[in-house]
């Protein structure tokens, strides 16, 4: 059991291309966004890895040809989630998706800079294309299932041009070493605490890279590109509790049940990243 916990422990970059070091800028965008961004500095980005979400929660919300990246191709390249899944063979087709809260300090919206602080969470799966082989080659892009941003008046801009924007009073701030953070909204309450422990060392991916991010639906209108560089990370001794009828809630609490299978709190400061949107 211990074993299987610290393999699990370890997926926490699963999700992440890992190759070089992560020196570099921004790899340039194609014109013609619908909308850019672009985040200047991030204080914090506390991020829940590994959450296993029922087939239920993505079904009919993924674009057409493609599928979720779930514990059944994650079991083939990891053998902690090979020996879970021999002990759950009914979480096969679950995905493995990814809570996130970020605290930004600056925020530029088509080259205009947004007032205040920003605060905003989302939730998403990876995906591959729908075909035998894709299982072996790790997520290609990720579906926003949904977002959420405590501004209103960065809420409505971004809102004209991407659908999974929502409201949501979200609070993230720090007392000593402890990061507090909550969501709450009339389907969906988050209580979380994150306590940092270790080195902050560098993520090391591609650089530059772009990451696709959609917009959940089997036929998205509108598309994100991302680049990125400079992640730092720290794991963290975290605390969630996750109450609501949104499905998150009711995927954290079935995860909950499973004492072999531990999520992975992070946390992430350092990056800076710029986004595009585009109509498909």
């Amino acid at each position: 059991m211990n074993h299987t916990r610290r393999l699990l422990g370890a997926l926490n970059v699963a999700l992440l291309t890992c190759s070089s070091s992560a020196q570099g800028q921004w790899a340039p965008l194609p014109t013609g966004a619908l909308q850019t961004q672009e985040l200047t500095s991030v204080t914090a980005e506390i991020t829940l890895r590994n959450l296993l979400v029922p087939p239920e929660s993505y079904r009919d919300r993924l674009p057409t040809g493609y599928r979720a990246w779930t514990l059944q191709d994650l079991a083939k390249l990891h053998p902690g989630a090979a020996s879970f899944l021999a002990n759950h063979p009914d979480h096969h087709a679950d995905a493995i998706s990814t809570l996130s809260f970020v605290l930004l300090d600056s925020l530029k919206v088509d080259g205009e800079l947004q007032a205040g602080r920003q605060t905003m969470a989302y939730w998403w799966v990876p995906v591959v294309p729908a075909r035998d082989s894709a299982a072996s080659e790790g997520p290609i892009g990720n579906v926003e299932l949904a977002g959420w941003w405590s501004d209103a008046a960065t809420r409505r801009r971004l809102a004209t041009v991407w659908p999974p924007t929502s409201e949501a009073e979200i609070q993230i701030s720090s007392r000593g070493p402890v990061w507090e953070l909550s969501l709450r909204r009339p389907d969906l309450s988050i209580q979380a605490t994150c306590t940092p422990r270790g080195e902050r060392v560098r993520v090391q991916y591609h650089v530059p890279t772009v990451d696709t991010l959609w917009a959940a639906g089997p036929r998205p209108r509108r598309y994100t590109l991302f680049t990125y560089y400079g992640h730092m990370s720290r794991p963290c001794a975290a605390t969630w509790i996750l109450t609501g009828t949104h499905p998150i809630a009711g995927a954290h609490v079935r995860l909950r049940q499973l004492a072999d299978w531990t999520p992975v709190t992070e946390l992430l400061d350092g990056w800076r990243a710029q986004a595009a949107i585009y109509r498909r």
